[in-house]
């Protein structure tokens, strides 16, 4: 599949070359692609002066950058509300309180800290903290009978063998 995108990205560069002048519906006529794919290889293209095999390679959909570690003095204030806020709600504190009143404390502000934006990092926080517990999930499998040992009909009424009372198929 990646050789048939390298060379549709090929083919679009040199129609680019001979027809500078046209637009990027008349490219995506012209070779089968959708107008945002044509949009996104002409800038990558212009971007580059002299073509190189890489520059047709598709390029990494990995995050540019890594997610931030929160400041110890954060993870201290989630854990610290994790713990006082239901004295004062009556409940537990879940990610969405604990973001909101994270949110409200001017200290960490005035300080600079990256704060979250959601309850993801808070979640993960607390489960690295301990304060949540692992969910076990118990499978006990089947004992499935021998083969033609017996049988089922899902015709929604269990079917009777002929003449005989009680014997019924499964």
């Amino acid at each position: 599949m990646e050789t048939e995108w390298v060379i549709g990205r090929i083919n679009l560069y040199q129609l680019w070359r001979e027809h500078p002048d046209w637009s990027a519906r008349q490219f995506a006529h012209e070779l089968g692609y959708s107008e945002s794919w044509v949009k996104k290889w002409r800038r990558r293209f212009q971007a580059m002066p002299t073509p190189t095999p890489q520059l047709f390679l598709s390029q990494s959909r990995a995050p540019k950058q890594r997610q931030s570690q929160p400041h110890p003095e954060v993870v201290k204030q989630i854990l610290h509300l994790r713990t006082s806020l239901p004295e004062l709600y009556h409940r537990v504190a879940g990610g969405k309180l604990i973001l909101y009143h994270l949110h409200q404390d001017t200290h960490l502000q005035a300080a600079g800290h990256w704060l979250p934006q959601s309850k993801r990092p808070i979640y993960r926080i607390l489960k690295a903290a301990g304060y949540l517990a692992k969910r076990h999930i118990l499978h006990e499998p089947l004992v499935r009978p021998a083969p033609l040992e017996e049988w089922e009909i899902d015709f929604g009424e269990t079917a009777r063998l002929g003449g005989e009372q009680g014997a019924e198929f499964r």
